[in-house]
This record gives structure tokens, sequence and C-alpha cells, in this order.
């Protein structure tokens, strides 16, 4: 029997593999990137696998913070990042550019791969799981996935179906083996990054688990209770332990993000479906397609897995009901719809299942409805060949039967594929502005400030060597937006969760200064800042890619910012705080270029007089690494403009030195009197203890896999 498995398999993997690369094929394309107008990878994970890949060449390991974007913000620990997410490994070789298209194409497989696994453990015969598997990798919403560029969408959308094949087979089947498969499943989920698939999951598996464990209790099934009860628990721990060193520290930094002040109609994000989205569940163009502009971010909303899938899964429901699994199929699909309507149920959950806020666009849960619809399907597939046999029609009708089945839905699939994902010369797309050798000539430490993000892509900057202020993530930090405000409007207004940090005009240049900002690049002159900043130089027909617009061309302007600060200076006068309301008035009312607002629960000003031979010299500055020297005739307050965390380090001669947060997104220190070095350096919190656990969650499971082993053999 094992012998047969593993030799449908393998066949079922060969069929998996060739489908993937003709319908796929242009991915793998040498040259070539994947590309849409529409597309996140251009706007953003570019830069993010940009940051990985140069910070691996320059000899600085893996990232633990990145400077091209908002000044500076979590790198490995962002759920965006993805750095040690194994299906990402390309990135560690090969230029972001070169490894994308392979990287997606795997995922294409490995979706393929676990909707076969969740077949199996279904307990469907090979005709069911094929079904399964080329359903999967042809799924009009994964497709439409790798047009919107989502690669850190993409690794949960792949691997969450692994997720309910190892629960489904751990309480059917709880022991050791269980508990490693689920704990590996779950691991692999919670290093997917984007978190939203995986604890919509564990949402629909919790309702599943509960549901049996309330039949063991009315069966008196105490030892299958106990027994599941105990598999879940190790799996539970493990996976959360091997995972430790991303998740602790992500859920630090929960306070500091501006998602902690999302409203209701941020998570819904207008994409929260009405009735007649319906009709996308039988045509996924029902309303028009981003191919023409009629209908953008389709991605979110259409419901289509495909009508013969659809029908199949009616079929399924209807002969397949006395099924194990068939009736929390057919609930759970339901469900999931009900739950992208903006309905009472929705803002139930809203309010009061843990963390479902942290979330937005409820049009996701759509995901699931596509994973429960074709496991339906998979079960129509084999209750109609049951009744093909059970008529005693000729041999050859159910194996044709099954080959059309496929065929059609190959069919859909490859005309979708094609329609939709499509790759360009690199050259098209990484065409190099001429303004990046203008700023590359300047050796100085300092950043960039756009003005609109249609001047310069986001998701560029890495590749250009520039640090930005503005920026593009949906993980940000609600004191760097509130710093972003004051430089845009010189006013604080309603504290709100934001993705796109952009810069439409400059109403405080004294904070644009101590930002280090030397340079700015506008689409357009600059009117009514007097000589403040000086026009190095303008160039026609620049390359830009605009989100929603695609790879244009327009005029850009650079400017050099005259009176701009160096990453760390001294200052003159320090205006002390009490908590960070306080803060935020002091600092709609200072000059900052010449007096520093801290938070250090004191009130009052303390002078800070710098004297002549005072100077500051920032000798190295990376990624989560500035180290400057200093001199001094007296005690001076240093600004490092670099944004608060509480996970910076900052050292003076080698010894610990307490800093405090300053002018609300900044950092600055005491340095005594005299020559001194000063290093600041980033480390996620409590990253010792995070990574001491996961390392002896990893020795756990590795005893137990070898447990496992030994009693096997």
């Amino acid at each position: 029997m094992k012998r047969s498995w593993k030799r449908e398999s393998l066949l079922a993997g060969l069929l998996i593999v060739l489908l993937a690369t003709v319908g796929y094929g242009t991915l793998l394309r040498a040259g070539e990137i994947p590309y849409s107008a529409h597309s996140d990878i251009i706007a953003q994970h570019l830069g993010t696998k940009t940051v990985l890949f140069r910070s691996l060449q320059e000899g600085h390991g893996v990232p633990f913070w990145r400077d091209d974007m908002f000044a500076g913000y979590p790198a490995l620990t962002n759920p965006q990042a993805l750095y040690t997410y194994p299906l990402h490994f390309l990135f560690y070789f090969l230029p972001p550019e070169d490894a994308l298209g392979w990287t997606i194409w795997l995922h294409l497989v490995a979706m393929a791969a676990a909707f076969y696994v969740v077949g199996h453990v279904l307990g469907l015969g090979m005709p069911g799981k094929l079904f399964m598997a080329v359903s999967a990798l042809f799924s009009f919403k994964l497709v439409m996935a790798v047009y919107a560029g989502w690669l850190p969408h993409l690794a949960g959308i792949a691997l969450f179906p692994f997720l309910f094949a190892a629960l489904f087979y751990a309480v059917a089947h709880p022991g050791h083996k269980a508990a490693l498969t689920l704990s590996a499943a779950g691991a692999l989920c919670l290093h997917t990054g984007h978190l939203q698939y995986g604890y919509y999951s564990a949402l629909f598996l919790s309702a599943y688990v509960l549901a049996r464990a309330v039949v063991w209790v009315r069966d008196r099934e105490w030892r299958m209770l106990q027994r599941a009860a105990s598999c879940l628990s190790i799996a539970t721990l493990l996976s959360l332990g091997l995972a430790a060193y991303l998740l602790v520290p992500l859920i630090s930094d929960v306070p500091l993000m501006s998602r902690q002040q999302a409203s209701y109609s941020f998570f819904l994000a207008n994409h929260s479906l009405r009735i007649p989205h319906l009709l996308t569940l039988f045509y996924p163009e029902a309303f028009g397609t981003p191919l023409d502009g009629s209908y953008v971010e389709m991605w979110e909303d259409v419901a289509y897995f495909g009508v013969l899938q659809l029908s199949l899964a009616i079929a399924g429901l209807v002969w397949g009901w006395r099924r194990e699994y068939t009736r929390y199929l057919a609930i759970a699909f339901c469900f999931s719809v009900i739950l992208t309507f903006d309905a009472p149920v929705l803002r139930v959950a809203y309010w009061l299942v843990p963390g479902f806020g942290l979330f937005r666009c409820p049009s996701r849960f759509l995901f699931l409805t596509s994973f429960f619809g074709i496991a339906l399907g998979g079960i129509g597939v084999q209750e109609m060949l049951a009744r093909l046999q059970r008529r005693s029609v000729r041999p050859w009708v159910a194996p044709v039967a099954v080959g059309l089945v496929l065929l059609v839905i190959s069919a859909e699939g490859l005309y979708y594929a094609r329609r939709y994902v499509r790759t360009v010369p690199k050259t098209e797309v990484l065409t190099r502005p001429d303004y990046e050798s203008q700023i590359r000539q300047d050796k100085d430490v300092f950043r960039v400030a756009p003005l609109r993000r249609s001047t310069l892509t986001y998701g560029f900057a890495a590749l250009l060597g520039v640090q930005l202020v503005t920026g593009y993530d949906s993980f940000n930090f609600a004191h760097y937006r509130s710093y972003l405000e004051l430089v845009r409007g010189g006013h604080l207004g309603q504290k709100k969760a934001f993705v796109w940090a952009d810069l439409t005009g400059i109403a405080r240049n004294d904070l644009l200064d101590i930002a280090n900002v030397k340079y700015v690049v506008s689409g357009a002159p600059l009117r009514g800042f007097g000589d403040r900043f000086e026009e190095v130089r303008d160039w026609a027909n620049q390359p830009v890619f605009i989100l929603y617009e695609g790879m244009t061309r327009q005029h850009v302007y650079l400017y050099r910012n005259k009176t701009w600060l160096p990453r760390a200076f001294w200052i003159r006068k320090v205006i002390q705080t009490a908590d960070e309301s306080e803060m935020s008035a002091q600092m709609e009312l200072q000059n900052l270029r010449d007096e520093a607002v801290i938070l250090n629960g004191l009130r009052g000003s303390v002078m800070s007089d710098v004297g002549s031979g005072d100077h500051v010299n920032v000798r190295e500055s990376f990624g989560g690494f500035l180290r400057v020297g200093t001199e001094s005739a007296r005690n001076r307050f240093l600004v490092m403009s670099e944004v608060w965390h509480p996970g910076w380090q900052l050292y003076v001669d080698g010894k610990r030195t307490a800093f405090y947060r300053t002018d609300l997104a900044l950092m600055g220190a005491w340095i005594p009197g005299g020559k001194h070095e000063v290093t600041l350096s980033f480390r996620p919190l409590h990253w010792s203890v995070s990574v001491a656990m996961s390392a002896a969650s990893c020795g756990i499971f590795l005893l137990l896999l070898c447990f496992q082993v030994v009693r096997r053999s």
C-alpha cells in the first residue's frame, strides 16, 4: 500500500510540475521579471529582498533593521520580509529580480502539492486528489495573487492547506507522529510572514476541534479526547516555539504600530462584499477587470474558483453528505462567505476575537472559500466515480470522465494564467534614473525626501542605494507617522493607521533638517521656500513606477537642502517632557534645529551649549548600526537621527548608556565631555530570549523526531 501511495504521489508530482511549467513557464524566463501595473512586487517587495541580498553581499548577515524607507524600521521581524522563510531561499543566492519568477513558481507548485496532501487526508482516491491539485494550481484567486505581486501573501495562501491536512490527521490519529507533523506545518505557516491566512485557518480549525471534542464527550471517548488534547498541545507549543524568534519581537512591537490605531473602516478597507459580488462565484470578470481599469483590486473581492469545481462541490455535498469531513467543509464554506460581508457576525468577530482587527480586507476569507469548495469538489469527483462504477458502465468511462474534468480545469486555468501572468525584460522595469548618479556621487550619510509617491518608486529605493523618509508598508510605527504628519502639515491630527507614508508638502523645514534630509526629489519646481533649497538639476523623461498606472516617465527636479543636519549632531537646548502628549504639544511649538524635545518623565529645560571645538564625526552607518566620534568640552546632548525603537542599544566607549526618545520619533543621549566613540546598534526586542526559545523548541522537535524514527525501526 505504501509503495502504491508513493508511486501515485510521484506521478502526481510530475504531473503538477509539468502543468505548472506549461501554465506558468513565462515566470522562468531568464532576464525577465513578473510585472503588472498593480504589482506590489515592484512597489514594495523588490526593495525588501534587495535589502537582504545587499546586506549578505556586504557581510552584514541577515538584517535586523532596514534604512531604505521610513527613515528606518525593523527588517527580519517585519511580516513582509520573510528572510528566514524556507521557500524564499533563492533570495540568498540570486539578485532579487532573478529569484522572483522561480520563487513564485515554487509557491504555485507548493499549493498544488498541499491540496493533494489534503485530498489524501480526506480519504480521496487518486482522481479526487488530482482534481484538488490541478484546481489549486489554476485557481483564479491564485492567478490574481500573482498578478497583484503578493509575494508575502503567496506564502500564506500556498501553505495554509498543509495546516488543515496536518490537523485533520492529528485529530484522527493523535500521537507523536501527528504532533510532529502538525508542529512542522504550524511552524512553516508562522514563517510565511503574512499571518492573515494562517490566523483565519486557525479560527476554522479551532471550530473543527471543538466540534470533535463535543462528539468525544457525548460518546464518552475520554481516552481519544485525552490523546488528542496532548497531541494538539504539544504541536501548538512546538510550532510557537520554533517561530518564537520572529513572533516574540513582532508581538512586542505591536503597541508601537499604527495598526493599533486602526478603525473598523480601516479594517474593512472597502473590501467587504455585497450580494452582487456573489455573481463572481460563476464568472470572475462579472464586474470588469484590472487589465482595462474597469475593476481594480478584483483580486480582493472575486470569489471564483471555477464553475466546474463549484458544480462538483455541490455534487460532493449532496452525494457525500455521510462522509466524515463533508458537513464541516460545507459549513465552513458558507461561513467563510458570510464573514466577507459587513454583517453582525463580522462586527462581533472584529470586537471580540483577539487579533481579528489587526488584519484588514475581510474579503480575503475568500481564499479559504476556494479551499473548502475545491475540497468538496474532490469529494464530488470520488462520489461521481463511485456511482459510475455501481452502474456497471464500461471501464473506460470513469478515467475518461476524470481526464475530461482535469482537461477542462487546465484549459481554463491556462487561459487565465496567460491573460494575467506576464513578465517583461528587466531592463524595462529596472531602468535607473539619471539623477541616481548625481546622488551617489555624494559620499555623506543622508536621506532623500520625495514629494508625492509618484516621484520615486519606494520599492526602488534599495536598488538605487538611497534612504527615504517616506515609504510603503503595512507594518509601520505610529510615532513616525505623527512625525511625518508634522513635516507635511505642521500640526498633529487624529491618530489612525496608514500604509502609505507620503510627503505632499513641507510645512516644517526644521523637522526635515533633523531627519537628515539632504536632497528633495520633486516632480515640479519648488516654490515658496526662499533659498533653503538649491536646485541641483532637472531631468526630463525619467522612469518611475506608479502603482495602478505602471511604468511611466516624468520630469524630475533634484534639490539640495542647504540647512540639512548630519545623522548625529549636538543640540543647544533640551526640553524635558513627562509624557507623549506633552512631547507632541512641544513639538508643535518649538523650532527643533537648535532645541530637542525629549521624553524622560521630567519637565523643564536644560541648556546644552556647544563650544567652538565641539564636533561630531559620523564614521560608519548601515542598516541597524551607527558609529560616530564625538568631542566636546563638557557634557552635551547628542541627537541621533535614527527612528526611535526600544530595541536600539547605545554604547559610549563600549559601555552601555541610556538614551531618550527625542523629537517624537528620533533618539538622543547625554555624552560626557572629552573624546568618545558612540555606537548605536539594533536588536529585535527580547532577541536573546526568543532565540533561546526557538533553539530549545528545535532541540525538542529533533529529539521527538529521533524517537519516532527509532520507534518505527
